[in-house]
């Protein structure tokens, strides 16, 4: 099985928990969180759900940005936008146990956010850039310096053909950023 970080992009309750049943059912076992634009007042009841859903799969439960929220409905983790506050002072709210991240764009981040303890890396290249040369170069620069931080890819379709082209760089999974609709895990 492809390790695939499902990112649910909803604006109320019904909206994300059908997006997570459908990922679940899929047998994603990752779910992410995205409400940026929400305060946390509109996040907790939809985090609240979706929550309880992971649960009962037995799926990781990543909420973006929110970091009381995290902590109210206990949450597996936090990842923290580009924007939002460094990974070291999330990890000083939130503590060892919950799983923190953030995105990276290139080796000066990499190495920034390792120093701040980030479980985990979104790298997403340039849009002009090649992204399996720049997953591949970043990569082999991180085993180089002997940074073991696992590192995810952005996508926003996907076929296992492709998952596999881009898992052979090395990176460890993708955060599927896009439709559901014919997913084929490979399996």
């Amino acid at each position: 099985m492809i390790p695939i970080q499902y990112i649910i992009k909803a604006t109320d309750v019904a909206v994300a928990a059908e997006q997570t049943q459908t990922a679940l059912e899929a047998g994603l076992r990752w779910i992410h969180l995205s409400m940026p634009e929400a305060s946390d007042a509109e996040v907790l009841p939809v985090a609240e759900v979706l929550r309880k859903m992971c649960s009962e799969h037995n799926a990781t439960f990543i909420i973006e940005d929110h970091l009381e929220v995290v902590k109210a409905v206990k949450a597996d983790g936090a990842f923290l936008s580009a924007a939002d506050l460094p990974v070291g002072k999330a990890r000083m709210d939130l503590g060892e146990e919950f799983l923190l991240a953030t995105t990276v764009h290139d080796m000066e981040d990499v190495r920034r956010w390792r120093r701040e303890s980030a479980d985990y890396l979104w790298l997403i290249p340039d849009p002009e850039a090649d992204a399996l040369a720049v997953y591949t170069d970043t990569l082999h620069q991180m085993y180089e310096e002997d940074i073991p931080t696992p590192v995810c890819a952005v996508v926003s379709s996907f076929s296992a053909a492709a998952a596999q082209e881009i898992l052979a760089t090395g990176v460890r999974g993708l955060a599927l950023n896009g439709p559901l609709a014919g997913l084929d895990l490979g399996a």
